[in-house]
């Protein structure tokens, strides 16, 4: 009944969700610690989103969008967030902005445009489990974990020289290197040496850099970092003088997180390469709702209110992070101190050796009413650790962390 193609991934990625599938469908669903959600400023972003749209609206808005890499309005308003907010050292101009539904779409159909079937794209880990599906389902290219820190340089052009030796000595092509900053799950953002490291090792190799920035605005005040590593954009490096060429580097950022806004679905990538831009339009041509277009253009064109909803967002953060914190701290539990993004990695069992020990606590956890994320899907390389987002409002987070408790002390 299905291509070849499409029976592979079923086999492969239900297996693998069906737990997540049926939490969610349930008729009372777990306390979801397992999602990156910022659920701390939804209700301003209704009113934002609700005003917006009923000010704004018009009938030509019910006809296609105008631009073929998007909303033109949008990309424009995008353009001066980029150049902004995340400092590019050249202006960002609209004509590098692509849109498209979500995040995930744009990782996708970066993947599709710059990888054949059976590529390989090097991947910093621990990852962001989503990246399976984004490279391996259409674009089918294969992800090679490569365990790196965030502020070590030194150790990087080795690690993924090695890997890179593995993947050619299998005869698999690579084409990219993917890094998250700030980075999922770990909650941290990479120094500039790192992002120099891994800019000068893909300069030297010939391949694309893509940098998901998806939490780039969702940093916050930690009492475990006093003094943390601010998060620097791709796009504020002056590339030409480390000697990098520019039409390899990319960046890719969505208003899921840091807005909040995970179901309007619109993701972008900012691309200096006309041809790489070119074909990720083409991948997620006129797929982003006008609606969504037009409350995201209100909002990014007015600094006021873009200020307060992002400043609202990194004071509860801020808060969320600390109830978390002592959560962990009051059990003795190990984790990664965090300053960006809305999860911890931590370690909740510190017996548990084996993935299956790691399974069995997930499903204990899920049985007392609270789903996790287990460090398998990350590509871990200790059983054990499982991130837990905390952007919950205040009695739902207190509630997932009692549950926690019930099921591991």
């Amino acid at each position: 009944m299905l291509s070849n193609r499409m029976q592979k991934n079923v086999d492969s990625f239900m297996p693998k969700i069906a737990v997540q599938v049926a939490q969610r469908s349930a008729d009372v669903p777990p306390i979801d610690l397992g999602t990156a959600e910022n659920r701390l400023i939804r209700h301003e972003m209704v009113e934002i989103i609700k005003q917006a749209i009923q000010d704004n609206l018009t009938v030509a808005d019910l006809s296609y969008q105008k631009g073929f890499a998007g909303d033109p309005r949008l990309q424009a308003a995008l353009a001066h967030l980029f150049s902004t907010r995340f400092h590019a050292l050249v202006p960002v101009q609209a004509s590098e902005v692509v849109v498209g539904p979500g995040g995930g779409a744009i990782i996708d159909s970066f993947a599709f445009s710059v990888g054949d079937v059976g590529d390989a794209m090097l991947v910093l880990a621990p990852y962001w489990s989503g990246f399976s599906f984004q490279f391996e389902v259409r674009p089918d290219v294969t992800i090679i974990p490569v365990h790196v820190s965030c502020d070590d340089p030194g150790e990087i052009a080795g690690m993924l020289e090695t890997a890179l030796a593995e993947q050619t000595r299998a005869g698999r092509r690579v084409r990219a290197v993917v890094g998250c900053n700030p980075h999922n799950p770990l909650g941290q953002c990479f120094t500039r040496d790192v992002l120099t490291a891994l800019l000068l090792f893909c300069q030297a190799r010939e391949l694309h850099y893509l940098s998901d920035e998806v939490y780039a605005l969702s940093t916050y005040e930690s009492e475990d970092c006093p003094a943390p590593e601010p998060f620097t954009s791709v796009l504020a490096l002056d590339l030409p003088a480390l000697g990098v060429d520019v039409s390899r580097v990319h960046m890719a950022w969505s208003i899921s997180k840091d807005l909040a806004c995970n179901g309007l679905r619109l993701g972008t990538f900012v691309s200096r390469n006309p041809q790489v831009a070119l074909a990720v339009a083409l991948g997620a041509n006129t797929q982003v709702s006008a609606l969504t277009a037009i409350a995201m253009t209100s909002l990014l064109t007015n600094e006021a209110q873009l200020e307060q909803i992002l400043k609202l967002s990194r004071t509860r953060l801020q808060t969320a992070y600390a109830a978390m914190r002592r959560f962990l701290r009051a059990h003795e539990m190990e984790y990664i101190p965090a300053w960006a993004g809305m999860y911890v990695w931590a370690r909740l069992d510190k017996t548990i050796t084996t993935w299956e020990q790691e399974t069995a606590l997930q499903k204990r956890l899920a049985d007392h009413g609270v789903a996790v994320s287990a460090g398998r899907s990350y590509s871990s390389q200790q059983p054990g650790w499982y991130r837990l987002s905390f952007a919950l409002e205040g009695d739902a987070l207190a509630e997932g962390l009692r549950r926690i408790e019930a099921a591991c002390v």
